[in-house]
């Protein structure tokens, strides 16, 4: 029965043209208008050396000794008295103030600012981690495991002197559109669940005697291979329009999958939680969505950063956000540990979703009862 309802949804989903159209289509339609548009952006030349300037000293050392080649160091230590000053008249591109809370200060938003926002957050991670196992073992040598570390992991050397294309920043939120457009379908497995459900055959679904956690499991599985379906098009569309990632081709992979599941549950999520028409069910998924992606800088690419200021909760739950900002792990940086915790913190909101949606589905039988 599983594999019958499975073939039935598949076969459901791939005859909808309206369904085709936007889940497969639009992703298509804004990956070829985006590299029309701001393709000039790869243009700008290689990496080049970020003078910032840094108010610890200890930092000032460890980010002055990161280097993109044998020859070339990644930042530029500059000395400065006036900040402010030196970021308005661009003699830097950061300041990074503190010491234990490490704060970065940039004018404005862009590859650059980018870069050292990242590259801040891995030292202060890297720091963490010390810190913890220097409270365990006091007879250790912080030596031993800085040479460890550097081995695999160090922040120095993970930078790439080759051109990196600021631009993609855009094409990584429309893949993350993409995984998030699941959430059309996740609206539809919802509907089983509701009685008063607009869909025709949920009625008869409801009263039927098949399994109801069979069904919805075939159901889930259909539109999940749809919907990694359409992603894996969108991949493959921006791996034609940029073959520079076709090498982080796996990790993509892993991460679009991952983010595909998060996107079919939030439109699951969206259907039990609203009563109200499934017309309307569909809009209100599409334009928050879209309006996550807006967030994670698919219209204006300094958009992430200027929220992480003001409030920085939203890069752990805006799910467009999280997404995009494991793509660009990929990408800009060689060391998997942002990138692994950008896994996490997917797989955090994933099962976040799933227990939403165990607690409403109960509430609702309760309610029916």
């Amino acid at each position: 029965m599983v594999i019958n309802n499975y073939k039935l949804k598949l076969k459901e989903l791939f005859q909808n043209k309206s369904t085709l159209f936007f889940s497969l289509t639009l992703p298509i339609i804004f990956l070829t208008l985006f590299n029309l548009t701001i393709a000039n952006i790869d243009n700008e030349g290689l990496f080049e050396t970020i003078p910032i300037a840094v108010e610890n000293t200890a930092v000032a050392k460890t980010l002055g000794d990161i280097k993109i080649s044998d020859k070339e160091k990644a930042f530029k230590i500059i000395e400065s008295s006036d900040y402010e000053k030196d970021l308005k008249e661009e003699e830097i591109t950061a300041y990074i103030k503190g010491s234990e809370n490490l704060e970065v200060v940039v004018k404005d938003y862009n590859l650059s600012s980018s870069l050292v926002y990242e590259t801040v957050n891995m030292y202060k991670h890297i720091h963490k981690m010390y810190g913890k196992v220097l409270a365990k073992d006091i007879n250790i040598n912080p030596e031993e495991i800085m040479d460890t570390y550097n081995k695999d992991n160090n922040i120095k050397n993970k930078f790439d002197s080759s051109s990196k294309n600021e631009s993609l920043i855009y094409f990584f939120t429309i893949l993350a559109m993409a995984c998030l457009s699941a959430s059309n379908q996740g609206i539809d497995i919802g509907e089983i669940l509701n009685p008063k459900s607009e869909m025709r055959y949920v009625k008869r679904i409801l009263v039927s005697p098949t399994n109801k956690f069979k069904l919805i499991f075939s159901q889930f599985l259909g539109a999940l291979t749809f919907s990694l379906f359409v992603t894996y098009v969108a991949i493959g569309y921006l791996l034609i329009l940029k073959a520079s990632l076709a090498e982080y081709l796996p990790k993509i992979i892993i991460t679009s999958t991952l983010g595909t599941i998060l996107g079919l549950l939030f439109g699951v999520l969206i259907s039990l939680l609203l009563k109200t028409k499934l017309a309307t069910k569909y809009n209100i998924s599409a334009i928050i969505y879209v309006f996550s992606c807006f967030l994670a800088g698919m219209m204006v690419n300094t958009t992430p950063y200027i929220i992480e200021e003001k409030l920085p909760i939203i890069k752990y739950i805006n799910p467009a956000t999280v997404i995009t900002k494991a793509y660009k792990n990929i990408y800009y940086f060689e060391n998997n540990s942002s990138y692994l915790l950008n896994l996490f913190n997917i797989l955090a909101l994933i099962i976040i979703f799933v227990i939403l949606i165990l607690f409403t589905t109960r509430r609702r039988k309760n309610e029916n009862i």
